[in-house]
Parts: structure tokens; C-alpha cells; sequence
């Protein structure tokens, strides 16, 4: 069984390893939120137990559904079913304790709500290479986790 401090360790590790190169591979400001949430995360796990697994593989199922079709919402400028999965992005994201892909999402969601579709395409892949880092960061974590566990 993992302790919450191993735990809290391996999410700093995380984040810092990732946090140093962003998707675009340039230095992030220092200002930039970690990758996820450790607090949230820990305590998260510790509420899912066994199931923590699955509920981040059902995570992981679900946005690879979701990111193809934000991206065809917006190619056919469906305000209300763009928002709808931006919505389902940023809550989903935010229960696993990632910190900026629900900020990404809220930015999007912003522009859509003030009807500022136009360039949403560049906004999208921002959104869509955070999560690739989240994907990253998450399963690195479950296979932390998995190895302490043995």
C-alpha cells in the first residue's frame, strides 16, 4: 500500500519532470500551474482506492472520444455541443486534479460564450497537448503506484 507521502512524492516528481518541457518544448514561466493538483489527487486516490485505475483509464476513454469531436464542434461552429464537451473536459480533468487543461477548457468556454469562434482551432490544440502531459503525468503515476504496490 502506498503512503500519502510516497504518494505526494511521486506527484511532485511528476510534475516537475513534466513541467519542464511543455508540448511546444519551450521553458514554461514560473507562474504556470503544476500539471495536477497533488492535495486533490492524493486525497482522490485515497477515496477511490482499487478503483482509482479504472476511473483514470475511463478518464483517458472518454477524452479520446471527446477531443475529436470538440474539434469538429468547433470546424462546425455547434456553440451549445462545444460547450457541452468543454464542460465534460473541465469537470472530468478537474476530479483527477489536473490544473491547467481546466483552465484551457474555461478559456475556450469564455470565448464561446461571448460568441468569439473564429480562431478557437489554435485554443483546441492547446487543449489537446495539455492532456497529452496529463495522459503522461497520470499514467506514470498509476504505474508508480502499481510498482509500490508489489
Amino acid at each position: 500500500m502506498i503512503t500519502p507521502q510516497q504518494d505526494i512524492q511521486q506527484i511532485q516528481e511528476v510534475n516537475t519532470s513534466l513541467r519542464e518541457t511543455p508540448s511546444d518544448g519551450t521553458k514554461l514561466q514560473k507562474r504556470t500551474p503544476p500539471i495536477l493538483d497533488r492535495n486533490l489527487l492524493t486525497e482522490y486516490r485515497q477515496f477511490m482506492g482499487d478503483r482509482f485505475k479504472d476511473t483514470v483509464n475511463a478518464f483517458f476513454k472518454s477524452t479520446s472520444r471527446l477531443l475529436p469531436a470538440l474539434r469538429e464542434a468547433a470546424i462546425q461552429a455547434r456553440d451549445s455541443v462545444l460547450i457541452e464537451i468543454i464542460l465534460e473536459l473541465k469537470r472530468s480533468s478537474s476530479r483527477l486534479g489536473a490544473k491547467r487543461l481546466p483552465i484551457l477548457c474555461e478559456a475556450l468556454q469564455e470565448r464561446c460564450y461571448a460568441g468569439l469562434l473564429l480562431d478557437v482551432s489554435q485554443r483546441i490544440a492547446d487543449i489537446e497537448g495539455e492532456y497529452k502531459i496529463l495522459h503522461q503525468a497520470l499514467t506514470e503515476i498509476m504505474n508508480a503506484t502499481e510498482t509500490n504496490n508489489k
